[in-house]
């Protein structure tokens, strides 16, 4: 399997056509989304239908059964989901990281058979973050061979995006080396418990429970080295929420359209609505998306890189300059596609003032609680230092304080 770029492909799908596709299913999402809330009912057949549809493999070549999307093309997707259902397109991120760096990886059996469980309809779960007190970067959660010599994983996971709908669970854990690892493992395995326990305010339904792991046997195939899965993949993380952020913007977007036309049918005299803050919602939304489309064509730059770069001996080094970049990009996206979110809002709560119809009420409420939970991953004042220590100091990101005085 290759999963690499087609090169001057013109029958690759447009990103019309491509949305086109999961049309039916994102507005039927987006029609339920409201009262999938209310009742806590996650989203197992709206899941079921965007993997049937091979929502989890666009990004793959068509040579390993996908439909080699370009990363502007993948964000616009994500954001097309948001727009329907925030909460389905988070659960989804795991996955969606997963595929990315299976897609650069060199060549190897672990790749190879990665890309044809994804080919055939497999998604991955996440089960990383531990709320033990614990250093940062710190795992508790370990895997030990056991008297027989069989993989055993044992531990406890917090924020487990996707994990309750998902076929497989990549997992964070220490080996019995001291060696960062990732376990991955079939979601219903015995010794594998998923609860679903996450009691944010908002973003309620991305199946992120807790996960607990009690002597779940592990396949030593399905073991991998942490870094050596992370090349690659710097500015993704960020970016997929910032996919799901624009699209919870052209949502309200969406709204402050029917209230204004609601409002405007009530008094029957068009003169007598106010659409300026409708204007200023579709601002906002503009803003977002051009900081997400070149954060996505910069990406896109440093996929390309990356794959031709891995066919080489030490290839992979020469482009550790443009994911840099990539990265920096997508930071300074961030620090735009943000509060322009909030900001559309902000204005949403007033685009007709007095209404209080219950439904928009509740939806209103609905988005602005995604949207603020969404923006408190990786908050933005540390990205403002992050990307002001870049650019005046040449400092790495992630670096410690006294890595960045050092360098200063």
């Amino acid at each position: 399997m290759t999963s690499r770029p087609a090169q001057n492909d013109t029958t690759t799908v447009s990103t019309a056509d491509l949305v086109a596709r999961f049309r039916p299913t994102l507005q039927a999402l987006e029609s339920s989304a409201l009262q999938r809330e209310q009742d806590h009912e996650l989203p197992y057949s709206a899941y079921r239908a965007l993997k049937a549809e091979g929502f989890g493999k666009v990004r793959l070549g068509r040579d390993d059964g996908g439909d080699d999307i370009t990363v502007p093309q993948l964000l616009e997707l994500i954001a097309a989901v948001a727009q329907a259902d925030s909460n389905i397109a988070q659960s989804w991120r795991t996955h969606i990281l997963a595929v990315e760096r299976f897609r650069t990886a060199p060549q190897s059996a672990h790749r190879d058979e990665w890309l044809r469980r994804i080919a055939q309809g497999d998604v991955i779960g996440g089960a990383w973050t531990e709320s033990a007190d614990v250093t940062i970067g710190v795992f508790t959660t370990t895997i030990a061979p056991d008297a027989e010599g069989v993989l055993r994983l044992n531990g406890r996971k917090f924020y487990s995006t996707g994990s309750l709908l998902a076929d497989w669970l990549e997992v964070g854990a220490v080996d019995a080396d001291g060696e960062f690892v990732i376990a991955s493992i079939p979601a219903r395995r015995a010794g594998v418990e998923l609860l679903d326990d996450w009691d944010g305010f908002g973003q309620q339904l991305t199946s992120s429970g807790t996960t607990i792991f009690t002597d779940v046997e592990v396949a030593p195939a399905d073991v991998a080295g942490f870094s050596d899965n992370h090349e690659g993949s710097r500015g993704w993380q960020q970016v997929v929420l910032l996919a799901i952020l624009t699209g919870i913007a052209r949502a309200a977007e969406h709204l402050a359209v029917t209230l204004v036309r609601e409002r405007a049918a009530a008094v029957g005299d068009v003169e007598e609505v106010d659409t300026a803050a409708l204007g200023s919602i579709s601002a906002e939304v503009l803003r977002a998306e051009t900081a997400l489309r070149a954060a996505g064509e910069i990406l896109q730059r440093g996929d390309d890189a990356l794959i031709a770069a891995t066919a080489e001996e030490g290839g992979r080094e020469s482009v550790a300059s443009l994911l840099g970049e990539a990265e920096l990009q997508t930071f300074r996206a961030q620090l735009n596609i943000v509060p322009a979110t909030l900001s559309a809002l902000n204005s949403l709560i007033g685009v007709v003032p007095g209404v209080r119809e219950t439904r928009h009420w509740a939806r209103i409420d609905q988005l602005w609680r995604n949207a603020r939970t969404i923006s408190s991953h990786n908050p933005v004042a540390f990205k403002q230092r992050m990307v002001g220590d870049r650019l005046a100091f040449g400092v790495d990101f992630g670096a410690r304080a006294e890595d960045r005085r050092r360098e200063q």
